[in-house]
This record gives structure tokens, sequence and C-alpha cells, in this order.
């Protein structure tokens, strides 16, 4: 008889270390992001803050319709950029209008003192400019720095984001293969120039879908615009392993814009878009009103797309989860954050009201706002997994909070008494947070099966403050529904009856 209930307990501690390792998650490696401050940006009107509007002296563009001189309704993406780097010196390329061609001293007789201030935002991109033939193109820009014998200094972000313009200059009679094969010829040159500068970390950001524009998307050119756009990136990215291979001195990041334009596309609430077809320009809509549009005007993407496109570069840059969606927050800080499901897909984030969850036992301070994430399972009733990548290491001593019922839950103590199974788990450089969210269980926000809605946002408990704390953040994750009281495993639930019979079995004895 005891041998018989030696057999059960052993068959219990077995059951019980299968349960834990099965659902316990793989520590992620540590992602070390490169040491950068400075942010030299080449590139066009997706890029440009100010430089053609101060070379045409305040006229273009038109300020009625276009926000202090950038193509869009508010700051672009290099501006969001720069802040995120937390760059403090801002440059502009722009010259003299007396000067033809246009181009302006970058540093004074006196200097280099005065244009080395770092951290420093220098912004060379023009409205307008393609790669090789008008007077503002993306070697001129490079020219003028190779032209005053300057170098880019070390600790700088370069990021080159131009070829557009190529396209939507063609005239009639243009072969394409042409157009695509000249334009990347003439990125590769450039690249070459700027790492002949000194330039030791490139960013290299690809098209997003040009067939999907206002300008093209209700047209018979739509899917011809989308097949060069398509051609040209492929083309783009042989050219940067060459490049890769050439100069391995190098750091390369490719912006892959194309693919953030269709998950745009597919999932449009992911980045909090309304509307993906028209121009708000075009609408009526004033500066102030246009933020769920994705375009401005024709081909110029919002500020809040802008905001995102920024998100973009800097994940992919700082954070590093190739396959994570990036976006810019609404809390506190505004950083970005990324956000990757294992065998969900996240159609949504939204931006919740913290006034809506209950006071009591609630974090403040959120650096990353209330953030109202819905996801579809690929498999209805399965386990829904959800990293989200932060830009800096959660403090020590802090936890992942759910909003529960009414009731504030740890989250992180949820994924140990649970084995693993729901709850939130916080990687050794607490830079990532894994959240493991049963289908229609207790902390599924969303009743329906095979969706999970997860309000997630970043801040601190301050009754539970622990005294060696950082200042910054905790994390926590709410949901609002009801439910009933979270079960064992049922695995555990079988290996307990068995011990639970094994021992009855020896007391009838």
């Amino acid at each position: 008889m005891k041998r018989f209930l030696a057999v059960a307990l052993c068959l219990v501690l077995a059951i019980f270390a299968l349960n834990t390792s099965a659902f316990a998650l793989q520590e992620p490696v540590a992602f070390v992001p490169p040491d950068l401050e400075n942010l030299m940006v080449f590139g066009d009107s997706l890029s440009d803050s100010g430089n053609l509007f101060t070379l045409y002296s305040g006229t273009n563009p038109d300020t009625e319709d276009y926000w202090q001189g950038r193509f869009s309704n508010g700051p672009v993406w290099s501006e969001v950029m720069a802040n995120f780097m937390g760059t403090k010196n801002t440059y502009l390329l722009a010259a003299e209008p007396e000067t033809v061609p246009p181009r302006r001293l970058l540093v004074t007789e006196n200097p280099p003192v005065s244009f080395y201030a770092t951290p420093f935002f220098y912004n060379n991109a023009y409205g307008g400019a393609n790669t090789s033939v008008n007077f503002t193109h993306f070697g001129w820009q490079i020219n003028a720095w190779q032209a005053e014998g300057l170098t880019i200094p070390d600790k700088t972000l370069v990021v080159v984001w131009i070829g557009g313009n190529d396209f939507l200059g063609m005239q009639e009679g243009d072969d394409p293969a042409t157009v695509v094969a000249n334009a990347v010829n003439n990125i590769y040159s450039g690249l070459e120039d700027i790492a002949d500068l000194g330039a030791t970390h490139i960013a290299v950001c690809n098209l997003p879908n040009l067939g999907d524009t206002p300008r093209y998307n209700a047209t018979p050119q739509k899917d011809a615009v989308t097949q060069l756009t398509v051609s040209f990136n492929i083309a783009l990215a042989a050219a940067l392993q060459d490049f890769m291979f050439n100069f391995p001195g190098v750091n390369v990041y490719p912006i892959d814009m194309f693919a953030m334009s269709e998950a745009t596309h597919a999932n449009p609430g992911l980045y909090g878009v309304t509307n993906l077809v028209d121009g708000a320009l075009y609408e009526g809509e004033t500066f102030d009103s246009a933020d769920g549009y994705l375009y401005w005007d024709g081909v110029h993407p919002t500020r809040a797309a802008h905001e995102q496109l920024a998100a973009k570069v800097y994940g992919t840059v700082f954070i590093g989860a190739a396959n994570a969606n990036y976006i810019k927050t609404k809390g506190t800080t505004g950083d970005t954050i990324g956000i990757e499901g294992a065998n969900c897909n996240v159609t949504s984030v939204q931006f919740g009201t913290v006034a809506d969850t209950e006071k009591t036992g609630r974090p403040s301070n959120l650096l990353y706002g209330l953030l109202d994430i819905t996801a579809t399972l690929e498999v209805a009733g399965d386990v829904a997994q959800i990293t989200v990548y932060l830009p800096k290491a959660l403090p020590a001593g802090y936890s992942w909070y759910k909003y529960c019922k009414g009731e504030w839950v740890d989250f992180a103590q949820v994924f140990e008494k649970t084995w693993g199974m729901e709850g939130a788990q916080i990687s050794a450089d607490r830079k990532q947070v894994t959240l493991r969210i049963q289908d229609d269980g207790w902390y599924d926000a969303d009743r329906a099966r095979g969706f999970v809605q997860d309000p997630i946002c970043a801040g601190v408990l301050v009754s539970d403050k622990p005294k060696d704390a950082g200042k910054d953040d905790a994390c926590f994750v709410r949901s609002a529904q009801n439910g009933s009281t979270p079960g064992m495993p049922v695995v555990l639930l079988v290996a307990f009856l068995v011990l639970g019979l094994a021992v009855r079995r020896v007391r009838v004895r």
C-alpha cells in the first residue's frame, strides 16, 4: 500500500513538473540597443521639417493647407523621432534664398563647435527631392556635406528615406524597370558616400504601397503603381545586402515601411486609423481634426500617421523586435512600445480613459497611457500570448497589474500562481512582458470566443512602491468583464484526484 501511495505521489510530482515546464515561457534573449544620440536624415517631403519652406521664404508649401512648412497637418516623423531620441539641437540644410543652387555653410568660420553641439537632429531632407535629377536630390544633400569637408560625428543614426518622387514624377514612355534600377543605384551610391563621411549606423526605409495612396487607390493605375513599389523594394533590399557585405563596419537597419502600410490597411485599428482612402485636406478637415485619417493629401501622411512612422523607425533600431508592431503611445512620455501576438493577430490598440476604472488601488503616472488591446486568436479557445516590448527597463520592484471585476490584480503573481498558464511574465532585463490570457476566461475582457481583449498601461502603484524602486514606471493590465473565479489547471486537478484516491485507498485498508 505504501508503495502504491509513493507511486501516486511521484505521478503528481511528475505531472506538476510537466505542467510548469509546459507553460513557463522561455526567457527571451536580451536585445542591446545601439549607443546613439544624434539623428541625421536624408530624404524628401516625407521627412522634410522645413528645408523647402525655408528655401522658398515661407511660401512653399502653402501654410493655409500645410502646417508650418511641413507636408502634413503637423510635425513629420523625423521630428517625432528626434524627440524619441532626446535630441536638443536642431539644424536644417536650408540655404539662403539668393544662393543658387541653394546651399548654406554648415559651419561658420569659427566652428565646428557650434555645429557639433550634441545631441543634435540634422535634417537634410527637401520636399520634392528625388534620387538624382532635381537640384535638391539625394546626392546634392550629401554633396553639401562633402563640399564643406565635414564628417558625420560618432553616435549618429543616419536615416535615408527617398525614392517616391522618382516614380511619382514618371512621364509617359518612361521604362519602369529603368526607373527602378536608376533609383536604387543612386541610393546605393549615396550610402557609399555617407559611409565615407563616417557614418557607422544607417537606417534605410523602403517605400510604403504608393498604390494605396489617395492619388491612386481609386484609379486604374493602382495595381501598376503597387507593382512598381514592390519592384523597387525588392531591388532596394538586394542592394542593401550588397552594401552590408561591402561595408561590414556599418550597421544597417532596413525599415520595412511597406509591411507597415500593409498592416495598417489590414488592421487600421492597430494604429488608430479610421479612414484609409481619403486625403483629410480634401475632405475639409482642419489641422486638428484629421487624426483618424491615414493621409493628409494625395500622398502625404497625417501627423498622427507620422507619429506611428517614427515609432516604426525607433522600434526597429532601438527595441529590435523584428516582428513587432510599433506604436507611439499617449501616456505621460509618449514613448514607443512594440506589440506582437504569438498565436493571435493584434487587430486594435485604443487608448482608454483612466477614470473609467476603479480608483481604489489604481496605479498612477501612466507612462504609456491606458491601452486597450484586442486580438484575434488563430484557434478559438486557446490561451492568447501577446508580448509587449518596452523602450526601457521597468524599475526593480514594480509589477504588472490587471483590472478585473472592480479590483486591481497583480498579473505577474497570477503567472506564478497558475504555473504560467495565465498572467504576465516579465523578462530578466525587464524590457519585455509576455501576457497569457485564456480565451473567454476570467481575465479576458472580450466574452466572444476567438477574441481576446486586454487593456494595458504603465504606472506606479504608490501604496506598494518599494523603497529601492526607480521613479519611472510599473506596468499593469486591466480587464473589466464578468466571469468566474479562475480555476486550477485541469491537469493538476487530475493529479490531485489521483493522489486523493491513493490516500483514500490507504485509509480503507
